[in-house]
């Protein structure tokens, strides 16, 4: 899968030794707190702190069948060279003409500018460049806000689960 997007660049992080790349996504996790903190309480039932290894953590993270090479974790900029945010993409997953977004953080300071939606625009048809038939992703029960956003995106929900919704729109 190639990442080439119209309107934003986009730099993978393929190890956890990119210290310079894992300071900037924690910095793009800690402005979207709120978020983290819903996940780590479905996972540990507490909140963690956020630090470099929560990102080394969703870095190494994979799907069971998932080979690494298929996972895209990266940061997202501007054109004019501005970090906006952080992208998990994998490729092929659940099914091989499916991608999914492990992952999709706006820079807590740039809500409501557009971003979102512009960045999901490109991953459409980045998407349909690469010969997918749909993209998929999952969203925390409790987050209402994810939840108005894809559906805004017109995204639909195929499995409502007891913590999570996973949601799919076709291409």
């Amino acid at each position: 899968m190639k990442i080439l997007l119209d309107n934003y660049k986009f730099e993978r992080i393929k190890y956890f030794d990119e210290v310079e790349n894992i300071d900037l996504a924690l910095r793009i996790y800690k402005s979207s707190e709120e978020f983290f903190n819903m996940l780590s309480e479905e996972e540990t039932g507490k909140r963690e702190k956020l630090t470099k290894n929560t990102v080394i953590k969703d870095l190494e993270l994979t799907p069971s069948g998932i080979d690494y090479e298929d996972k895209f974790f990266g940061l997202v900029y501007s054109m004019d060279k501005n970090l906006v945010g952080v992208l998990d993409l994998i490729n092929g997953y659940p099914r091989k003409d499916i991608m999914y977004i492990g992952l999709f953080v706006i820079d807590g300071k740039l809500h409501r500018l557009g971003h979102g939606k512009k960045l999901f625009g490109d991953l459409m048809h980045m998407a349909r460049d690469n010969n997918f038939s749909a993209i998929m992703l999952g969203v925390l029960k409790e987050n209402k806000k994810a939840q108005d956003f894809w559906k805004a995106m017109c995204f639909r929900v195929v499995k409502d689960n007891k913590t999570f919704i996973e949601m799919i729109i076709d291409l």
